[in-house]
């Protein structure tokens, strides 16, 4: 099989899990999203640290994941938002476990911590996304994701027909490819795609809602992007990992969504939307 198939092959697999566990069942969704958690934890703490302090990293997933099942809880259930302080239980753990460390580890410890905030405080923001009041919605969730992926098609198509030629590239230090038209690019189809998804009632807000959305998800997404690709220059690798085929890791697959999402649900509870 050629790796242009076999790309497309694991990409359409991705997209399909993706979107049915977002649209099946709430509980086929919080079951993707902790192990897409779980993926994303576990390449980044293998591309900082290697195989080193396991009890600290096992420590640290715990409490992402235990953070992230608590917040679904109680938007599904609408149970008191105390019951969130229950995460502090494996983060204590976590923090207690640092004191048999020696010197040398201590050192090293730092992204067992960072994972949390760059990925598990992120990822438990994602629960609010599925729900409107207390009624499950995945497909507002979908269409955050939809507005994500249109945004990196059109930064890649106009990057490629004219940003390569023209125009300043947009930080070369971190990602000498992307430039300033491709970047301009994705934001007119981010918000397109915001604004058509509107006007089709599949995205359930106003006009001035949707392109707010649009704009944000890309401006945010382009950030996570270069994020993840600091992180990647920094550990001298080219993929987080290479559990898709052709696409690599999971931190490559949501990198620009570890941003995009939780900033479009900070502003829709600003608004009074969610």
């Amino acid at each position: 099989m050629n790796n242009l198939l076999k790309r497309i092959l694991s990409g359409v697999v991705y997209l399909a899990v993706i979107i049915c566990s977002f649209l099946l069942s709430k509980y086929l969704f919080i079951t993707a999203i902790l192990l897409i958690t779980t993926m994303m934890m576990y390449e980044f703490h293998k591309m900082n640290m290697g195989e080193e302090l396991p009890v600290q990293k096992f420590l640290s997933v715990m409490t992402a994941l235990t953070f992230i099942t608590l917040v679904f809880c109680v938007r599904l259930y609408n149970l008191g938002d105390r019951l969130v302080c229950i995460a502090f239980l494996p983060l204590a753990a976590l923090i207690i476990s640092v004191i048999s460390l020696s010197a040398e580890d201590l050192k090293k410890i730092g992204p067992v911590f960072t994972s949390l905030v760059y990925i598990g405080i992120p990822m438990a923001l994602f629960p609010f996304a599925t729900f409107r009041g207390y009624s499950f919605r995945g497909d507002i969730l979908l269409c955050m994701m939809a507005i994500v992926w249109m945004s990196d098609i059109g930064a890649y198509v106009f990057g490629m027909a004219l940003g390569q030629k023209y125009g300043p590239k947009l930080c070369p230090s971190i990602s000498p490819k992307k430039s300033w038209i491709g970047v301009i690019g994705g934001f007119l189809v981010a918000v397109g795609t915001a604004v058509a998804l509107g006007a089709c009632g599949v995205l359930p807000y106003k006009l001035i809602h949707c392109i707010a959305l649009g704009a944000i998800i890309d401006v945010t997404g382009v950030l996570g992007d270069l994020v993840e690709s600091a992180w990647k220059r920094s550990a001298g690798v080219k993929d987080s990992g290479n559990i898709i085929p052709g696409h690599g890791g999971m931190m490559d697959r949501f990198d620009s969504a570890l941003l995009a999402v939780p900033s479009a649900v900070i502003y829709l509870y600003l608004v009074h939307l969610l």
